[in-house]
Order: structure tokens, then C-alpha cells, then sequence
């Protein structure tokens, strides 16, 4: 039946039965029009549902009669897939949402059909991990049962933390050597003085006991003597170099000041 058919049907039913108005009638040819105008969109799950609402008792008999045969029509020509989703291993999803043109499909991993109208639609699968798969398919007239099948990728894996940032390396500044080199030469000093002097300090109490010579006590007193002073001037300048060198400001390579 063509919309004008359907418009002459609207028209004379309203003339005819004008006082039935307001018993909801009227409706049943707004379904009737309507239904055949989405239809011919391609919008049939929208057409049957108007059709169906027409096909009620309290419709006039001819506008049931044709919608009780659109709608078998509609029904039957509406395409229906059912979504096989798998992952990587090729093990069955079950917990993956289904979209349709962004659209949530509800049961869509049961095995039911879903309905689609005829046309083109992007599918879209998505697990709860992030990953997801699309796909797009032509809907025709008729499809039944249509199986589409989505391979959901491997998880990325997860990013390691960053490592944290290298401590810049100390490098002590030169002045820190040298009061190195001083304190390394003082305790060395020290070392051989003090050994010369107890061994001459020795000599001498071996030779002449407590009457030798002037001269000869002074070298070894002078021995010592230096001895001391070397290890003052060794602890001195090692004491200076280790607080310059923990004072010091890594990132920079100088002495912090204060």
C-alpha cells in the first residue's frame, strides 16, 4: 500500500468517525503513516514498532489489516549478527562491552542475535583492560544471524617506573687534592723524622749516654721536632680537605658557601 493510499485511509476514517476522537483511534493512523514513512528510511526497527502499536483492537479493522501484514514484513527483513569476540590466545571474551554507531548493544556476548537496521555500522568491542577492536559491516535486508568476529589485541603491558634520577657524581675540586697531597706528604714527613729521631735518639744512649755531645742531642731533637710539626701539619690539612670535600655542592663541583 503506498502513502497515499495510507492518506486516504487517515482522512476518511477521520471524517467518518470524527466523534471518536478522543478515544485514542486517531493515534492508530499516526502509527499507520508513520510507520510506512520509516520503513521506506530503512529504519525498520523504529517502523515496527509503530506497526505493532497499530495492530490493536481499539484500531479500525483496515488499518489492523495492513499493519498486521507490515509488520510481519518489517520483522522478517530486519538483518540480525551475532558478535564472536576472542583474545589474542584465541580463548572466548565474555566480558567485553559491544557498541553500535557508539551505541551500547545490551546481551551482546550471550550468543543472541542483535538487530541492526540494513546500512552501514561500525562496531566496537572493549574489555574492562582498555583493550578494543573495531570493525565495520554492511547490514542487508534479511540478514539472519550474521556472525562477525573481533580478535582483541594482548594488553599493553605495564610501564615500569621511572628510575629515579642519578645523583650527580662528586668530583672534589682541586684545592681539596692538594690539602690531600699535603696532609698525605705530612703524614709521611712525620713517619720519617720520628723513625730518624728514635733511631739516633737510640744511637746515642747506646754511645755516649746522658754526656754526648750538644750538637748531636740537638739533631735528634731538631728530628723530632719535625716529626710533631709534620704530623699537626698532616691532621691539619686532612681535617680541611674532608669538611671542603663533604661541603662541597655536587651539582656544581664548588664549595658551598655559608
Amino acid at each position: 500500500m503506498t502513502v497515499l493510499r495510507a492518506l486516504g485511509v487517515l482522512v476518511a476514517w477521520m471524517l467518518v468517525h470524527e466523534e471518536a476522537r478522543g478515544d485514542g483511534k486517531s493515534e492508530c493512523l499516526v502509527h499507520h503513516v508513520r510507520g510506512q514513512e520509516l520503513r521506506a528510511r530503512g529504519e525498520l526497527r523504529a517502523a515496527r514498532q509503530d506497526f505493532r502499536a497499530c495492530t490493536q483492537e481499539a484500531c479500525p479493522s483496515e488499518v489492523r489489516v495492513d499493519c498486521t501484514q507490515w509488520l510481519s514484513e518489517v520483522s522478517a527483513a530486519i538483518p540480525t549478527l551475532v558478535i564472536d569476540v576472542r583474545d589474542a590466545e584465541g580463548r572466548d571474551v565474555t566480558d567485553a562491552s559491544v557498541l553500535a554507531d557508539d551505541q551500547p548493544v545490551s546481551g551482546n556476548l550471550n550468543g543472541q542475535e542483535i538487530e541492526l537496521d540494513p546500512g552501514q555500522h561500525k562496531l566496537r568491542v572493549q574489555r574492562p583492560d582498555g583493550t578494543r577492536a573495531e570493525q565495520d559491516v554492511v547490514m542487508h535486508i534479511g540478514d539472519r544471524a550474521r556472525r562477525v568476529a573481533f580478535t582483541l589485541p594482548r594488553p599493553a603491558p605495564e610501564r615500569a617506573p621511572p628510575p629515579p634520577p642519578n645523583a650527580p657524581q662528586r668530583s672534589p675540586s682541586p684545592i681539596v687534592w692538594v690539602l690531600g697531597a699535603v696532609a698525605a706528604a705530612g703524614a709521611a714527613s712525620f713517619a720519617a723524622f720520628g723513625v730518624a729521631g728514635y733511631v739516633q735518639h737510640r744511637h746515642l744512649q747506646d754511645e755516649c749516654g746522658p754526656s754526648c755531645d750538644g750538637s748531636r742531642v740537638n739533631a735528634v731533637r731538631t728530628a723530632y721536632v719535625v716529626s710533631d710539626v709534620s704530623l699537626g701539619v698532616s691532621l691539619v690539612t686532612a681535617g680541611l680537605a674532608i669538611y671542603l670535600y663533604l661541603t662541597e655542592d655536587p651539582s656544581r663541583g664548588a664549595v658551598a658557601r655559608f
